[in-house]
């Protein structure tokens, strides 16, 4: 393998043979600052041949998201759009939405989501950067699809 970065086309192409062609992209989800996770994650996933693309989670506890999770809190029990979650809402005695760090991961997925309809990918994978596979990972993922 090449020393450096791999181009798209060759992170695809490793991904396929160690996924089984399941996944159109492969996604690692990591808070910027979390720099020695990020490394930590890389360096396991390509030793099981798996390099996927980094994606950028929202950081629940800084603005702008900070600040829409101080207003969301705002808003009383049982109000939601969907009407048919207020009665878990009531039930719960809780808002569904617990911290800003819950907001951050719901609007990390929105944005990967979007990106994969965008780009029209209909099978991705997703990691978070804690994920430790087990050893024979690619051949469980093989059986299990």
């Amino acid at each position: 393998m090449q020393n450096g970065p791999l181009s798209y086309k060759e992170r695809v192409a490793f991904n396929q043979e160690s996924l089984h062609g399941q996944f159109d992209e492969v996604f690692l989800v990591n808070l910027v600052h979390d720099r020695a996770k990020r490394i930590g994650a890389l360096k396991h996933f390509q030793s099981h041949g798996i390099y996927p693309r980094l994606w950028t989670a929202t950081h629940g506890h800084q603005q702008p998201t900070l600040g829409e999770y101080l207003n969301y809190r705002k808003r009383p029990l049982a109000q939601l759009q969907h009407c048919e979650f207020n009665r878990v809402e009531r039930s719960r005695g809780s808002l569904f939405i617990d911290s800003p760090g819950v907001l951050g991961y719901i609007r990390t997925y929105e944005s990967l989501i979007c990106h994969a309809l965008k780009n029209k990918l209909k099978r991705i994978l997703v990691f978070e950067d804690d994920t430790v596979l087990v050893k024979d990972f690619g051949q469980k993922l093989g059986d299990f699809l």
